[in-house]
């Protein structure tokens, strides 16, 4: 994740926080209805970041922190409730 935020930085300044802000909003969605995100693995989901080539993922375990705060919901890092876990990873573009 810092590594992704120091690349877009160095392509241009801002860029980094405007990945940052789409991780959180994505983390948000998926934490908020995970249901509505298609299924890929057992019970993990993904939904896509827009406009960067990474996806989230998400999983049945819960947990009660995250050593990132760029994974956990802004709404629960506020609130202190518990997360489903959530990771970012690069993800290949969709083919059309």
């Amino acid at each position: 994740m810092i590594e992704a935020y120091d690349w877009y930085e160095r392509r241009s300044p801002g860029l980094g926080g405007a990945f940052l802000a789409e991780v959180d909003r994505q983390a948000t969605r998926i934490a908020e209805n995970q249901l509505q995100f298609p299924v890929i693995l057992s019970d993990v989901r993904q939904v896509r970041l827009r406009r960067f080539p990474y996806g989230l993922f998400s999983g049945r375990q819960r947990v009660a922190s995250s050593s990132s705060p760029a994974f956990t919901p802004a709404a629960t890092r506020k609130s202190g409730a518990t997360a489903r876990s959530v990771r970012a990873e690069a993800v290949p573009p969709p083919k059309y």
